[in-house]
Order: C-alpha cells, then structure tokens, then sequence
C-alpha cells in the first residue's frame, strides 16, 4: 500500500519521494527517515527479512529496492502521532 501512495505522490508531484523529503519528513524533524538508506548510516540498520522464493525468510541486503522508506524509531513515532492527529 505504501509503495502504491508513494508513487501516486511521486506522479501528482512531479517529483521523486527522495526530493520530497524536503517538504515532508523535514519539517516534521524526521531527520532519519529515508528512502535508501546512506551510506554512513547502514552500520545503524537493524537486519530485516522478506520472502525468499523458496517460501522461507532472507535478509533484505543494503541497496535491495523493496519499495518502503527506512526511518528510526523516534522518526517513525513523530510520522504516527502526526498522522493520527489529522483531521479523517
């Protein structure tokens, strides 16, 4: 779902989502929050994991595109409680 929107906003804007974060995740203070994740951050990156296709689990590796934004904790609590403080 959350690939589908980001590309939606990506088409209505003209933009991409990185050059978004501009007007998105800064000013909200979301100063780790990212779309591919830099370089001298990725010693920071917790191990994730995604179907492999033989039905099991394998480590997402860095530079993977699997379509989700990578954010820190204390970014991704200050996205939840903005998003739940907007009007329905």
């Amino acid at each position: 779902m959350s690939t589908t929107v980001g590309r939606l906003v990506e088409v209505a804007s003209g933009q991409s989502l990185a050059d978004l974060a501009e007007h998105i995740t800064e000013p909200l203070g979301m100063r780790d929050t990212f779309f591919y994740v830099p370089d001298d951050k990725v010693s920071r990156l917790a191990v994730l994991y995604t179907d492999d296709e033989g039905g099991g689990l394998r480590p997402i590796k860095i530079g993977d595109k699997i379509g989700n934004n990578t954010s820190t904790v204390s970014s991704a609590r200050i996205a939840d409680v903005t998003f739940r403080a907007a009007p329905a």
